[in-house]
């Protein structure tokens, strides 16, 4: 089981994360880390928080948390991962991106993931514990705007998704 990577008796444990990163990804699985994953493995963590005023903005926030990488928390044993399902595509073939939105393996998981159309390459996945599942995606200009299945939406920019907002 693919939760186990960082266990003394894994042989992968000695591989670079990113490179599981894309295996991992073949295999419809994904980080849970709540932030921003990089193809190249750099994490920025985000937390969507509960907005404790209710009449202030969406009803959530994103709280910026810090730096690190795949490598850092398998090294730490603290890389776990779950199974993913696509519910939303968009493709812009004039850039060759393709985002994907989706659910977790637990109800209030939402991802939604920045591929490259030609090569399937990873540029970059947003994973959140408690977004709940995004249903909607829309590539625009510069950003993303994505749809979770509770009519919130997120704006992710395209060249520095930890830049989040909430609308």
């Amino acid at each position: 089981m693919m939760s186990e990577l960082g266990s003394t008796g894994d042989d992968r444990n000695n591989q670079p994360a990113d490179a599981d990163l894309a295996a991992q990804w073949v295999a419809e699985n994904c980080p849970i880390i709540d932030g921003i994953v990089f193809g190249d493995g750099r994490i920025k963590q985000l937390f969507a928080v509960r907005n404790k005023q209710v009449n202030e903005g969406p009803g959530m926030k994103i709280q910026p948390g810090g730096w690190m990488t795949l490598a850092d928390l398998q090294k730490k044993g603290q890389l776990d991962w779950t199974g993913i399902l696509d519910l939303c595509v968009a493709e812009d073939l004039a850039r060759g991106i393709r985002i994907l939105g989706g659910e977790g393996g637990y109800g209030a998981d939402g991802f939604v993931a920045n591929i490259r159309s030609d090569s399937g390459e990873i540029v970059w996945i947003a994973f959140f514990t408690s977004s709940n599942p995004f249903e909607e995606v829309q590539i625009h200009s510069d950003h993303v705007l994505a749809r979770t299945n509770l009519d919130m939406w997120w704006r992710f920019p395209l060249d520095a998704p930890e830049e989040v907002t909430l609308q």
